[in-house]
């Protein structure tokens, strides 16, 4: 049985799982996305380990380009017949269950697990002053709550600066 870590590039993350292996005397090996897709009609005996997309991206809204992207492929591999003999340590379907953080939280709060509430979105820094005004400490003013919208998760990120 081999493993196959999977990601659009390396990083140190995954170069600490392949030494793991190796200290394991396992076969643990680096796959990008498109290799494995090349691979997998031939592939035998392997669990595949998803990583996450790598990117030093520091511009949020090119973000949604690399998370477009990523769901796609995650969603090619979820709808790729596999051979008996190969799995995923972390299937498809679930990543992107994660990635939909609305959906994440739903479920987790209905397995009686604590999450922070669920904001409607707000259409006006007004309505964002009004929506977060129970539950922002007072030492955090309006004037200083900066916003913005992260297209990745669907939903608002908000940022507040302590005065």
């Amino acid at each position: 049985m081999q493993i196959i870590v999977v990601s659009n590039s390396p990083s140190k993350r995954i170069e600490y799982f392949v030494e793991a292996g190796r200290s394991l005397q396992t076969g643990v090996r680096f796959m990008t996305y498109e290799e494995l897709f090349n691979c997998l009609p031939t592939l035998r005996q392997a669990v595949v380990k998803l990583e996450p997309w790598v990117s030093c991206e520091t511009d949020f809204l090119k973000y949604t380009l690399f998370n477009d992207e990523y769901k796609t492929i995650l969603q090619r591999l979820d709808e790729t017949a596999l051979p008996d003999d190969v799995h995923f340590l972390n299937p498809p379907h679930a990543l992107l269950q994660a990635l939909d953080k609305k959906e994440a939280k739903r479920i987790l709060s209905a397995n009686d697990l604590n999450v922070t509430p669920m904001l409607d979105t707000p259409h006006s820094f007004d309505e964002l002053a009004q929506a977060l005004s129970g539950c922002m400490p007072e030492s955090i003013s309006k004037a200083r709550l900066l916003t913005w919208y992260y297209p990745i998760y669907d939903y608002p990120i908000t940022k507040a600066l302590i005065c």
